[in-house]
């Protein structure tokens, strides 16, 4: 995603500061795949940011209210899913 487009994103603007550094946060993690997808620990990213698991759920809840973010627990592993990366991806049989 190019970051004139993050930075000029109406949903973008209109989050709180921790809102905005939760979402840069997944954007830019290197553990993203080209699907805008990441397995994460909640509790290491909630430490990573200095927030609390509750802070952390709560700046996850609005950006799935904003739908900017999907949120999926498969076999205990949580997913973060980038809807814009996601939605906008060639998705190849080997890309996903």
């Amino acid at each position: 995603m190019k970051v004139d487009k993050v930075w000029n994103d109406s949903k973008f603007l209109s989050l709180s500061s921790d809102g905005k550094l939760t979402y840069l946060y997944l954007v830019t993690h290197p553990a993203q795949t080209e699907l805008g997808v990441l397995q994460l620990n909640p509790k290491l990213v909630s430490a990573q940011l200095d927030f609390t698991m509750s802070d952390f759920r709560k700046m996850t809840t609005l950006l799935i209210e904003a739908d900017m973010i999907t949120v999926m627990s498969v076999n205990k592993d949580i997913y973060f899913i980038i809807n814009d990366y996601y939605q906008k991806s060639a998705k190849t049989h080997s890309s996903i």
